[in-house]
């Protein structure tokens, strides 16, 4: 294919497509120019953040994480169509995406370290990222990274192959996973052009129709929840009348302490957060969710918090922004009675 260019409709020029000649170019194009990934096709006005590059699983790196307002994953792997592992290309994100799910049994570890490395690339935090990206206040970000640890607990990515050309039998495997799986693999063609000193790519999205099909006839899972939500769910997912009852403990202090609505965010497994004030914006302490976890936020941000913690006995491993403890495990490690007169006595940070 060439793109014929003209000045003002005279003077035409014809430009052929461009070689790429290595998947790092491709990468760093990619990295430096999201808005060529045409996800808009997925959804409208959707904007997307780049998480991490080379980023390490136990089954090699994710070449590049993404994700958008909504908390989505995208693992991202590119591929040229010269390279002869092309063929195993789908399982090999689709590895990334076990070894993800796998490894990061505590999602608060999956956002530590993401932290980690975008505080030793950039120098910034993440949530100074989203919010430069999004323009999203503290509640929407934190929104997000719950749908972020949410999708990532239940194993729910979506799934990006990235190449300068498409080969036919990936195409054909992509709308069989499409179609008979609850998968969602997209793949993108990037056609590139150069003229003097511009650069122009075409990028040609498959797979995004069959989804938008089925999805259309599906509802969507991430919703507000309330009290009486949140217990149902919780009584279905727990036996363990001790479990229950310590929750309920807790829930008792926190819908008198906190703020806000305790149920203010949408998830997939029901959550109520402990909400306190801080320079007039509210801040979610710790949340506890239907999976009969507890998880603790804003760890080094805010020190007292942290300090208050440690008093009460609950030291959080240093260098841990965010932390998580299983609710039986919760309550043999530590003493419920001082965390729960600890909730009950805090009313700002």
């Amino acid at each position: 294919m060439a793109i014929i260019i003209t000045k003002n409709g005279k003077n035409a020029k014809k430009i052929s497509s461009v070689t790429i000649k290595d998947e790092e170019y491709l990468q760093r194009y990619i990295n430096d120019n999201p808005e060529c990934i045409p996800l808009d096709e997925l959804q409208e006005d959707i904007e997307i953040l780049i998480l991490a590059r080379e980023f390490e699983t136990k089954s090699g790196s994710i070449d590049i994480l993404l994700t958008d307002k909504t908390g989505s994953i995208y693992i991202v792997e590119t591929k040229l169509y010269k390279n002869p592992d092309k063929r195993k290309v789908l399982a090999q994100v689709m590895d990334y995406g076990a070894a993800l799910w796998k490894g990061y049994t505590v999602p608060e570890d999956f956002i530590n370290d993401i932290e980690i490395k975008i505080v030793k690339e950039k120098g910034s935090s993440l949530r100074e990222k989203i919010n430069k990206t999004f323009k999203i206040n503290d509640e929407a970000i934190l929104q997000l990274l719950e749908n972020l640890k949410n999708n990532l607990n239940e194993g729910s990515f979506k799934y990006l192959i990235l190449m300068d050309k498409l080969d036919d039998r990936l195409k054909d495997l992509i709308i069989y996973m499409n179609q008979n799986s609850k998968f969602d693999i997209y793949a993108v063609e990037l056609e590139m052009y150069k003229y003097e000193d511009l650069e122009i790519v075409i990028p040609k999205m498959f797979g995004s129709d069959v989804k938008k099909d089925l999805h259309s006839t599906s509802s969507d899972t991430i919703r507000y929840w309330d009290e009486e939500s949140f217990f149902d769910t919780l009584r279905q997912k727990v036996s363990d009348d001790k479990t229950i009852e310590i929750i309920n403990k807790i829930y008792d202090i926190v819908r008198k302490g906190s703020i806000k609505d305790p149920f203010y965010t949408k998830t997939k497994s029901g959550t109520f957060n402990f909400i306190l004030p801080k320079d007039n914006s509210p801040y979610s302490l710790f949340n506890v969710s239907t999976d009969a976890k507890i998880r603790f936020f804003y760890l080094n941000e805010f020190k007292e918090w942290r300090n208050k913690l440690k008093s009460a006995g609950i030291d959080i491993p240093t260098g841990k922004n965010e932390f998580e403890f299983n609710i039986n495990e919760f309550n043999e490690r530590y003493n419920l009675e001082n965390f729960l007169s600890l909730i009950k006595n805090t009313k700002s940070i």
